[in-house]
């Protein structure tokens, strides 16, 4: 893959992210939630946070997986070294690590985006949501975006919403 089809995809997820932010000011209640496509899909489930946060409750239909699992961080947060550090955590625990990057916009440059977001690979839903439940609660999980990278399950976009994880024993 070349470095400016990553770019164009880590602008895409950017796009999406803030037009999620941008949709869930404009609207209350759970009005958001429909529109931006987290609370229609058959079989799930919202749970409301206290930020209004929705996110699918875990699927009944297998356990989520941590072993094999291919994840990959980017830092949109603007704390420097923030995806590698949550990387060595996440790695720690068994999950196959993508090199962690920055967000960028169209010139190039780092850019941040003000919410964490976990965007999932369609076979991916369960592992999303576990790792949202175990160390990313108030993140948004939401499928990944058209040309998403077939070698990558789980896409985590560090906002600046997140200060980091500690180390599991």
């Amino acid at each position: 893959m070349t470095t400016w089809t990553l770019k164009r995809i880590l602008v895409l997820i950017a796009a999406v992210a803030i037009g999620v932010v941008l949709l869930r000011q404009g609207f209350t209640g759970n009005a958001s939630e429909l529109i931006a496509g987290t609370g229609s899909s058959p079989g799930s489930q919202v749970s409301p946070s206290p930020g209004h946060h929705a996110s699918p409750t875990p699927s009944p239909k297998r356990k989520a997986k941590v072993h094999g699992v291919v994840l990959q961080l980017v830092n949109g947060s603007g704390t420097t070294g923030l995806a590698a550090s949550t990387s060595l955590v996440l790695k720690n625990q068994g999950y196959t690590l993508k090199p962690p990057g920055n967000l960028t916009g169209s010139n190039g440059a780092s850019i941040t985006t003000p919410t964490t977001t976990i965007y999932y690979r369609a076979d991916s839903l369960p592992e999303a949501q576990a790792i949202m439940h175990k160390y990313f609660p108030a993140a948004q999980v939401l499928p990944a975006p058209a040309g998403y990278p077939a070698d990558v399950q789980v896409t985590i976009v560090l906002g600046t919403d997140f200060a980091g994880i500690a180390p599991s024993p």
